[in-house]
């Protein structure tokens, strides 16, 4: 997890309501190649990828998964769960808790590391 917050640092975060973070987290993800979407699931966002890119690296180290669920939390200022399922055909998933509040993020501003 602390690789997903420092890189995290030297990425702007985006700002909004809570649904305009998650959908500047799909921005981040696809300008990385990897596609993905938000829904919505009993109150709780969503990000689904779709052929992740990524999913090799999660291939050969599941810990991939925590560094991104670190990094999305980051960024959006939301608590971000990661869902992923692993194996053969990896697929990644990532929810906010339904009890996340429309607050917009501590920090929205990147900041340099020092």
């Amino acid at each position: 997890k602390a690789a997903g917050r420092d890189i995290a640092d030297s990425i702007p975060r985006v700002t909004g309501s809570r649904r305009e973070r998650m959908m500047g987290a799909v921005s981040f993800l696809e300008s990385l190649g990897s596609p993905a979407e938000v829904s919505e699931e009993d109150g709780k966002l969503v990000i689904q990828g779709h052929g992740y890119l990524i999913s090799k690296a999660v291939s050969a180290d599941e810990r991939s998964c925590a560094a991104m669920e670190a990094l999305l939390g980051r960024i959006t200022g939301l608590q971000i769960t990661e869902r992923c399922s692993h194996g053969e055909c990896p697929s990644c998933r990532f929810e906010t808790s339904a009890k996340d509040k429309e607050n917009p993020p501590a920090r929205l501003t990147r900041q340099a590391v020092h």
